[in-house]
């Protein structure tokens, strides 16, 4: 079974092969926020030999300098800031040769307005610099998240979240009636990706991201570690800063390694061109067992849940923390960083404020899972080895060319779906009604009683019915 419908979060990493240093590169990615949550976790799985599509080479994009953390993944690093539009020409406008765009990330604001001017500004500057020069580009893969569905923080710091109870959220659901910066961003690829004949977009909304990365704004099992090694530090209990509501409610969340391997497999399956995605790891908890589990992690007494009154948030409790997380670095020899650098206070403060919500993962499950395993239960399409063969030609860049010459000279003609190849089982391979099958069936059987008469007769000569 291909590795992104495997169902192991991390599965395909694997350890580069170094001892071959000619790499003939079949896709060319560009990630947009590499030093990201979720871009972290892209530079290093699309690297590796097995990632689908063939051999990829990677470009990452970020404001910072690149940082020691991710120095050893093989990509070309940009430091580049897309808010300035010049930059961003002048720096990505001769990558002539992507077939791919990971855009994952964002830039947070004091309002929604301003999100919505600032995020649609930079992912324009980005596509203004790509399209018009990569004349290969086959697909852009945006990443949202789940204020699609529950609407911004400014709206949450009013004790309102719109969509709440709309939960388990799928899909389709239509837009809330308000201003979103993710309505804003998914209006312009919609819009841009137009304009290029063959270019195809994907959509990916996770939940809450649990994964590595000290540079981003949402990282809260980071800060929550953070915090649990300064209780630890100073002897105090680990006390959850959060509400009743968020702690005795289910939640769930999505692993960084397998949002990367959806948006890969989003990239280059045909199947899931075209279309938006929820994407969580599908289980669910409560914080107050994720709590026990944290702080026996870090060995620390467990404050569990406090009292209205006596509760503090995060912001609140980690304002005078710096040099306590400066002797632990010295003490743990840890790399170097600032609290206010790997803290998350107030997105710590955001998420356990409210009753968790759940979203629903079916459609990438019956696109990407139930359907190859029903085709492999009815056996439909051949050998599994004649199938894995069929995907990676399907994937390669000569099967892209011959498509198009195909269809600028052919009429496409209509795929096969799961449920024609499942009639056609029951039916008949040749998908005739069952009218006609009895009447084959039939036929069979007289030109076989035929063949037997005339072997009895004429000593075994065979006649010019029989096959």
């Amino acid at each position: 079974m291909s590795w992104w419908r495997s169902g192991v979060v991390g599965h395909a990493r694997k350890k580069l092969d170094e001892s071959n240093p000619s790499r003939k590169y079949q896709k060319f990615a560009l990630i947009i926020g590499a030093t990201g949550i979720v871009g972290n976790s892209l530079a290093e799985i699309l690297p590796l030999h097995d990632t689908p599509g063939g051999l990829w080479k990677v470009y990452g994009v970020a404001r910072r300098p690149r940082p020691p953390w991710n120095a050893d993944f093989p990509m070309e690093y940009i430091q580049c800031d897309i808010t300035d539009p010049e930059e961003t020409q002048s720096k990505l406008s001769s990558l002539q040769d992507l077939t791919h765009v990971f855009y994952v990330t964002w830039a947070n604001c004091g309002t929604e307005a301003e999100n919505c001017e600032i995020n649609g500004k930079m992912f324009m500057n980005v596509l203004n610099a790509v399209i018009p020069n990569a004349p290969n580009l086959q697909h852009i893969s945006l990443q949202t998240g789940r204020k699609h569905y529950m609407g911004p923080f400014e709206e949450w710091a009013k004790g309102n979240i719109p969509g709440h109870d709309q939960a388990p959220f799928y899909e389709d659901l239509p837009r809330l009636n308000q201003s979103n910066f993710y309505y804003t961003l998914e209006d312009i690829l919609f819009r841009e990706v137009a304009k290029k004949e063959g270019l195809t977009w994907s959509i990916h909304r996770p939940g809450l991201i649990f994964g590595f990365s000290p540079y981003s704004k949402m990282n809260i099992l980071s800060s929550l570690c953070v915090y649990a090694a300064i209780c630890k530090h100073e002897g105090e209990a680990l006390k959850f800063p959060g509400t009743k509501e968020a702690w005795n409610s289910y939640n769930d969340v999505s692993d960084a390694d397998l949002i990367a391997e959806h948006h890969i497999w989003a990239a280059v399956d045909p199947i899931a061109k075209n279309e938006a995605f929820n994407i969580c790891n599908g289980d669910v908890f409560k914080w107050k067992h994720f709590w026990k589990i944290l702080a026996e992690q870090f060995d620390v007494e467990n404050g569990e849940l406090q009292e209205d009154g006596a509760r503090k948030n995060m912001v609140e409790m980690m304002k005078d923390k710096g040099p306590v997380w400066d002797k632990i670095v010295q003490e743990k020899e840890l790399l170097a960083t600032k609290l206010e650098e790997i803290g998350g206070w107030w997105f710590v403060d955001f998420a356990l404020s409210y009753e968790g919500t759940l979203d629903i993962m079916n459609k990438t499950i019956r696109m990407a899972g139930i359907m190859s395993k029903i085709g492999d239960a009815l056996h439909l399409g051949g050998d599994k080895k004649d199938e894995d063969k069929k995907h990676e030609g399907a994937y390669s860049s000569d099967h892209k060319k011959n498509e198009g010459e195909h269809k600028s000279d052919h009429k496409p003609e209509k795929k096969e779906g799961i449920a024609d190849k499942i009639k056609d089982k029951i039916h008949g391979e040749d998908g005739g009604s069952k009218a006609e099958c009895g009447e084959g069936e039939k036929k069979k059987k007289k030109d076989k009683k035929k063949k037997k008469e005339g072997d009895h007769h004429d000593g075994g000569s065979s006649s010019s019915d029989s096959d």
